[in-house]
C-alpha cells in the first residue's frame, strides 16, 4: 500500500480531506486545503479558526507532509518515465524514416541509369537519411577537434586562467562613487 493511499483507521472524511491537502501540489498549504474541503466553490471563503485546528491535527495524526511529498515524489517519477518512454518511441520512429530514406535513396540510385539520375537530389536523400538516423540513435553528426598550436594538445593551467579572470575584472571594473573624482 502506497503512503497516499487511506490509511488503516483513517476515516473516509479524513482522508478525503487529505486528497484535498496532497492534490494542491506547489500551493499546498493547510488553510487553502481547509478553504476548498469546506467552501469548494467559493474562492473567498474564509476558514474559520476551528477548522483549521482540526485540519492541522488531522495532518499531524494521519502525516500529510510527508504522504504528499512521497505522492509529488511518485507522480514526478511518473512523469519522468512517461517522458522518456515518448523521447525512446520518438527516437525509434525517427530512426526508422532515416534508414527508410536511405534505403530509397540507394534503391534509386540502382534503378536509375546514372546519365538521368539527378545525383545531387539522390545524395541529399542518402546524407538527410544517414543524419536522421544519427540523430535519432544519438550519435554525433559532426566531429569537431581543437588543437594547440602546431596541431599539438591544448594545455591550461588555474593559474593562467585565474590571471587572466584577474586583468579582465581589473579591466571591466568601475569605480565605486567614492573612487569618482
Amino acid at each position: 500500500m502506497n503512503s497516499w493511499e487511506q490509511r488503516e483507521g483513517e476515516s473516509p472524511r479524513v482522508f478525503q480531506a487529505f486528497v484535498v491537502f496532497r492534490e494542491l501540489g506547489a500551493r499546498r498549504t493547510l488553510r487553502e486545503a481547509a478553504r476548498k474541503f469546506y467552501s469548494p466553490d467559493d474562492e473567498n471563503a474564509e476558514v474559520s479558526p476551528a477548522q483549521l485546528k482540526r485540519f492541522q491535527r488531522w495532518s499531524a495524526e494521519h502525516q500529510w507532509v510527508r504522504r504528499a511529498n512521497e505522492y509529488d515524489v511518485y507522480l514526478a517519477q511518473e512523469q519522468t518515465e512517461a517522458r522518456l518512454k515518448a523521447i525512446e518511441q520518438m527516437n525509434e520512429r525517427q530512426a526508422l524514416f532515416g534508414t527508410r530514406l536511405q534505403y530509397l535513396a540507394f534503391e534509386r540510385l540502382q534503378a536509375t541509369d546514372l546519365k538521368d539520375l539527378p545525383t545531387t537530389e539522390a545524395l541529399r536523400w542518402l546524407v538527410e537519411g544517414s543524419r536522421i538516423e544519427r540523430l535519432a540513435r544519438g550519435e554525433a553528426t559532426r566531429r569537431d577537434e581543437i588543437s594547440g598550436n602546431g596541431g599539438g594538445a591544448i594545455t591550461v593551467s588555474v593559474d593562467q586562467v585565474m590571471a587572466k579572470l584577474g586583468r579582465l575584472a581589473t579591466e571591466y571594473d568601475e569605480p565605486t562613487p567614492e573612487e569618482q573624482p
